[in-house]
């Protein structure tokens, strides 16, 4: 079973600000694969305001940050962000 995977436009704005590191796109693209198989492999839950989404090491200090909807089969990539920000753009 293949989901299907979505990028919120403040993913999209996150993303262009990285795409031409190789080593962050090429390991974003990994991700994403690992999204398509089986989303609740990849990395774990958040707590508090951000309850319910999902946070996966990209490169160093990176996350990607995405929530899994069970009925649609469908994850939406929310946002990039460095560790040290907390995830305060979301």
């Amino acid at each position: 079973m293949s989901w299907k995977i979505i990028a919120t436009k403040t993913f999209s704005n996150e993303f262009k600000k990285y795409r031409k590191n190789r080593e962050f796109v090429d390991a974003i693209g990994k991700k994403i694969q690992r999204l398509k198989k089986d989303p609740h492999s990849v990395g774990g839950y958040l707590s508090g305001r951000l309850h319910g989404y999902k946070s996966a090491r990209v490169i160093e200090k990176f996350r990607m940050i995405f929530r899994i909807d069970e009925k649609e089969q469908l994850v939406a990539l929310v946002g990039i962000d460095h560790r040290k920000f907390d995830y305060k753009n979301f």
